[in-house]
């Protein structure tokens, strides 16, 4: 396993976690605490599935941050200092999650076609 997917995955789970510990805090003020709390267990399984090496969950997280960053801009706005951190570090960790599973389906690709090439010399 990559250090980076490591990081990412720690970093989802703990933002999990806060997100699922604000909604439960705040659950008798509003009804989008629960949206909160569905939000927080579907990044916990992200998260879960990122450290198992997953691909679609890498898929998914490196999409989740790259939105997240785009929405760092828009806070940045009005917020810079706040709107700066958010973007820059979803940024990086979204960025570096779609790089690496390019990296993942493309060394996926070339060992199928090694595999079928030792297979077809067999003959």
């Amino acid at each position: 396993m990559r250090l980076g997917i490591l990081i990412s995955g720690v970093v989802t789970a703990a933002i999990s976690i806060i997100l699922i510990y604000l909604s439960i805090v705040f659950s008798m003020k509003t009804q989008l605490s629960y949206l909160g709390i569905l939000v927080g267990l579907i990044l916990a399984a992200l998260a879960l599935g990122a450290l198992l090496n997953k691909g679609f969950a890498v898929r998914v997280l490196s999409i989740f941050y790259l939105i997240l960053a785009l929405s760092g801009i828009l806070i940045m706005v009005s917020l810079p200092p706040e709107g700066l951190l958010i973007t820059l570090p979803s940024l990086a960790l979204g960025s570096y999650l779609w790089r690496s599973m390019k990296k993942v389906s493309e060394g996926s690709e070339t060992e199928n076609f090694t595999v079928e090439g030792a297979y077809a010399g067999e003959d």
